[in-house]
């Protein structure tokens, strides 16, 4: 890093050298001076999240980057999931419900996000049941003053869900207000005003957006495929598709609303947020396409209160307490299918079942079989409603006390509190059963009364051995309590079944910095790491054999190497990462995946189920200005995401690589734009489906000040060339049995929106 005395030096030189140039070259000297300033101002943007003390993120052990909001602004980005597709080695991807799905190194697309921990101001937002946190990846760019991610294990500061990386989102704090339409029906809003009240100050934060279906459209789904499949079986047809919705558009609506209020003191900081996203149904809950009605049928709701306070006991020592509360909740409220399946209709499938079979050399063997193959299909016929609600109370205490042995050793000593509960579940139309059917009991994503607590205890050594050399040790101990319900039916029901999760965790870290020159950083790490499955996803485990793995807490083990070049208008990042995941949590839509799999049925290599994958790999990242008028980043990761026999992961991608560049035409305008690449992304084992394609992801934007103090117009158009991008579906193992092949309902994938233009006008207070 550049020192204070390099720069004044160098900066004097500029204006040495401009002054005896003339006066145009003094301009360009003063300009050029300022822009550096600016540059090293951006790139000592210093971090609390890895290891709770202000260091700059080169400087920090592991992989962390650090987005600013108005760097995000000016190249266009709309929300914080958005902001994430820009940084390294993620990839943001949607699920069947539009849900958005954090894929960071290859890891995510199929075990929900509970691999990654996401925090709002350092409040987790989580939800334990189900291992999402979807309001705060809506988050606008525009009140958020940076985000600081971590990529690899971070465990020992931060607990469980933080098994491949976090997220932290930091507020903005200064006077704003922003307006914005678009493409779809897009309509935004925010506004931020701060101002000081006795000895501390006030903020308040509001913002909302939302646009209409965006006219993607899927060409099948499961009763279409369903049709095809049983028309080709039987050699007849039977008319199923006539009762689908698709080909047709899908219900990818989207409203986002958000509130945050604060105060704080040099001491003290108090805040509130309430944070709520509303979507349609998109592919529908079980892959049959609803019709776009243009109602919303999710719906999640955060409330998060959290209080800081930190206080000086000693000379030496520091107390750091934070208490957080929030109350977490998700509506489904979707359909199975649009239209009602007359008997007639399926009373000709069983007629063609008995045909069939009829010219068969065991008749009765065939139609045992074709009957068994058709048995899903009977409680999906009808249209039917389908409600899942839950809501959950967390609360964490953790407390923090930091001792400077001298100016080189820190010690870091916390506990940490936690306790959930899922305070309302309840599941309702399945299969048009009645509310407290035992399937529906199955289906809801918890049962009421469910909870865990867990204490923690965790010491972080950093011991600056000398001014160039850090080595940063740290341990968490963490033990666990129970107390779900047995959603199993009586006779199934097992003696202990969490009992391994109650087994106490010890993850430790050992991380070190070398700055060999000054410019020139190397860092090197080793931690372990675990997090605790979704409730949802543990519940229901009466269907284990005896001798089967019971649920337990997934962990892994994690290596990195990096180097870090920090020169004065360029900084290069290149990390070496390995890590290996053991006792992985079954994902929210890929049941299949994770258990013992007799895919010989349709054609396929039977598959053990995922229980360990490796993600090894190559990161590179750079930040860079040329001249006063040009800066940029770059990220490129080489990457392989397997599960240890070769396979590689759902979702993970070979290489993916990104480049932004920011032009400053003139003081008034701005022009932004980036481009990012992505290889083909890995389906399941046993589907021979082709990956789903490359693509190349165009966006551009134009910032232009206005004559007028304070406002700014911009002009942003995303996915410029209207490139088809999709995310994974799961082949559909029943539908795969009866047409002898691997089948997905969408074939094709989850398809993301196409090109949106969205114009906007700003005012900085």
């Amino acid at each position: 890093m550049v020192t204070k005395h390099r720069l004044k030096k160098w900066l004097f030189g500029l204006g040495l050298t401009g002054s005896l140039a003339g006066t145009a070259s003094s301009s360009w000297a003063l300009d050029e001076a300022a822009a550096l300033a600016e540059w090293q101002a951006f790139l000592n943007q210093q971090t609390e999240l890895v290891t709770r003390t202000k260091l700059n993120a080169d400087f920090v052990p592991g992989s962390i980057t650090v987005l600013h909001g108005e760097t995000l602004v000016r190249y266009g980005a709309k929300t914080l999931a958005d902001a994430l597709a820009l940084a390294p080695n993620i990839d943001m991807q949607i699920n069947l419900l539009g849900q958005r799905v954090i894929v960071m190194r290859g890891v995510g697309a199929a075990f929900s996000n509970s691999s990654v921990k996401v925090m709002l101001d350092g409040v987790n937002t989580v939800h334990a049941s189900q291992g999402f946190a979807q309001t705060l990846l809506h988050m606008p760019v525009e009140q958020i003053e940076r985000i600081e991610i971590i990529r690899g294990a971070a465990t020992v500061v931060h607990g469980e869900d933080a098994i491949a990386g976090v997220v932290n989102i930091i507020t903005r704090d200064t006077p704003h207000a922003h307006l914005a339409v678009g493409s779809n029906g897009y309509r935004g809003a925010s506004i931020s005003q701060g101002s000081d009240l006795g000895s501390g100050r006030v903020r308040i934060n509001l913002s909302a957006w939302g646009h209409q279906a965006t006219g993607v459209r899927a060409e099948s789904d499961a009763v279409t495929v369903f049709s095809d499949a049983v028309n080709e079986r039987f050699g007849s047809s039977f008319g199923f598709e006539q009762y689908s919705a698709a080909p047709g558009r899908v219900n990818n609506q989207r409203a986002f609303e958000q509130l945050q209020l604060g105060w704080q003191t040099d001491q003290t900081q108090l805040s509130f947020a309430y944070n709520r996203l509303r979507t349609g149904d998109f592919y529908g809950v079980i892959e049959f396409l609803p019709p776009s009605d243009e109602r919303y049928a999710q719906t999640y709701e955060d409330y998060l209160i959290s209080l800081n306070h930190e206080q000086a006991l000693t000379n030496n020592l520091r107390s750091v307490t934070q208490l957080s509360l929030s109350q977490l909740s998700y509506e489904l409220d979707t359909l199975y299918v649009p239209n009602l399946i007359p008997g007639s209709v399926v009373n000709n499938l069983q007629q063609g079942v008995l045909s069939f079979c009829s010219s068969q050399p065991e008749p009765m063997n065939c139609i045992n079989e074709e009957t068994s193959r058709l048995s899903f299909l009977p409680g999906f016929l009808e249209q039917q409603s389908y409600i899942n609600q839950v809501r959950e109370q967390q609360v964490q205490l953790q407390q923090q006390f930091i001792y400077d042995l001298n100016s080189a050793h820190r010690l870091l000593f916390g506990v940490d509190v936690r306790w959930v509960e899922i305070t309302h579940a309840a599941a309702e139309g399945i299969q048009n059963l009645p509310s407290n059917d035992h399937e529906n009991v199955k289906t809801r994503f918890g049962s009421t009364g469910d909870s865990r607590h867990t204490l923690a205890l965790f010491l972080q050594d950093e011991w600056r051995i000398s001014e160039d050399f850090t080595l940063t040790a740290g341990i968490r101990w963490q033990q666990q309590w129970v107390n779900y319900t047995d959603r199993s039916k009586d006779n199934q029901k097992l003696a202990d079944p969490w009992q391994d999760l109650e087994v106490a965790k010890v993850t430790p870290k050992l991380a070190a910095v070398w700055q060999v020159a000054p410019k020139h950083i190397l860092k090197a790490q080793f931690s372990q790491s675990h997090v605790t499955p979704p409730i949802n996803q543990v519940t229901d485990v009466g269907n284990l054999k005896p001798g089967e793995v019971r649920p337990e807490a997934a962990q892994s083990d994690h290596y990195e190497l990096g180097y870090v070049y920090a020169g004065y208008v360029q900084t290069h990042r290149i990390t070496f990462y390995h890590s290996e995941f053991a006792q992985l949590a079954a994902g929210t839509h890929y049941y299949h995946y994770f258990r013992p799999l007799n895919a010989s049925e349709f054609g396929q290599t039977d598959y053990a189920g995922l229980r360990q994958i490796r993600a090894k790999g190559v990161e590179w990242d750079a930040d860079f200005r040329l001249g006063f008028r040009w800066r940029g980043f770059t990220n490129l990761s080489i990457n392989q995401t397997d599960d240890l026999s070769g396979n590689a992961v759902v979702g993970s991608r070979p290489y993916l690589g990104r480049l932004g560049l920011d032009y400053k035409f003139n003081d008034a305008l701005h022009l932004a734009g980036s481009v990012s690449y992505a290889a083909p992304l890995a389906l399941e084992p046993y589907d021979d489906r082709d990956d789903l394609p490359s693509y190349w992801l165009w966006n551009a934007a134009a910032n232009y000040m206005l004559p007028v103090r304070g406002w700014r117009a911009r002009l942003t158009v995303n996915n410029l060339t209207n490139v088809q991008v999709a995310s994974p579906s799961p082949i559909n193992v029943s539908l795969s049995q009866l047409a002898g092949k691997p089948t997905a309902p969408y074939a094709n994938g989850y398809l993301h929106e196409g090109r949106s233009i969205t114009l906007s006008l700003d005012y900085q207070f």
